[in-house]
């Protein structure tokens, strides 16, 4: 039992956080934990079916391992997502009223509703890999950045009420959710249906996490002078730093996915160790 005297923060902080379905209900409990949800699920379903379900279509397809190797890089862009997530901090245009985190998530959900599309209609067994391999690099870059947003759109929403501990429990329901459906699901749907039907199904799931973004508040800016006070160095050194930053990830990734299409179209394909030793280093 509590004292009435005692400030809601440690109030919230003694109360255990919950379990099992209780995870559920505290989910339902109110627009922010309901939109966390939802955005945990949009969140785990384009990493599951990117990184499992594809390379299983790849492999019911008769994908040699090497090229479905190559293929699996574009995880690459979750290890490095660090590397372009200050440009989250600007508001993209023309959406940008939605608000800048909402835009952003709005943004990347389209794009990965459009990139598993893309991929329902691009068979392996054909010279449509190319294409398909571009969808799944494109798909597994606005994932890693949606998982950015989704971070850091957590943290500020969190309060006394509503704590960051019980965001990231919804969130892992969410995602572990999305994960079994984009993954088992994903696997006996495509028995039933075939993989290009499978893929179009996970293009419209997408639609939750869309939903989850419009029930999502949008953050609090914070105060100009707080952020001043917080930042080092001058505006135009910080800008050249990320300028300097996402021209360095550009060419990494632009080096990436041309080895992944050379890898893919060219006989007999370039080493994937010597563009490794040679490379990886500088990327």
């Amino acid at each position: 039992m509590t004292d009435s005297k005692t400030p809601a923060s440690e109030v919230a902080a003694l109360q255990p956080s919950p379990k099992g379905l209780g995870v559920l209900k505290a989910a339902f409990r109110e627009r922010r934990t309901l939109a966390m949800l939802l955005l945990g699920f949009s969140a785990g379903l384009p990493f599951a079916m990117l990184f499992g379900t594809l390379n299983a279509w790849l492999s019911d397809a008769g994908v040699s391992v090497a090229t479905i190797g190559v293929l699996s890089w574009v995880g690459l862009f979750g290890a490095f997502k660090f590397l372009w997530s200050p440009a989250v901090g600007l508001t993209p245009p023309v959406i940008g009223r939605m608000g800048r985190r909402r835009s952003w998530l709005i943004l990347c959900q389209i794009v990965l509703a459009g990139a598993l599309l893309t991929i329902s209609l691009s068979h392996p067994g054909t010279g449509a890999i190319v294409v398909l391999a571009g969808a799944a690099a494109l798909g597994a870059f606005a994932s890693a950045t949606q998982d950015i947003v989704i971070d850091t759109w957590r943290i500020e929403v969190a309060d006394e009420r509503t704590p960051v501990d019980l965001l990231s429990t919804v969130y892992q329901l969410g995602f572990r959710t999305a994960a079994l459906v984009g993954g088992a699901g994903a696997l006996v749907l495509a028995d039933q249906l075939g993989w290009s039907a499978t893929f179009v199904i996970g293009a419209g799931l997408m639609g939750l996490g869309v939903l989850g973004t419009l029930i999502a508040p949008e953050p609090k800016a914070a105060p100009r002078a707080a952020i001043a006070r917080e930042r080092i160095g001058s505006p135009r050194l910080r800008m050249t730093a990320l300028v300097v930053t996402l021209a360095a990830w550009a060419w990494a990734a632009f080096m990436l996915v041309r080895f992944m299409v050379t890898a893919l179209t060219v006989k007999p394909a370039p080493s994937a160790g010597e563009f490794t030793a040679v490379w990886g280093p500088w990327i």
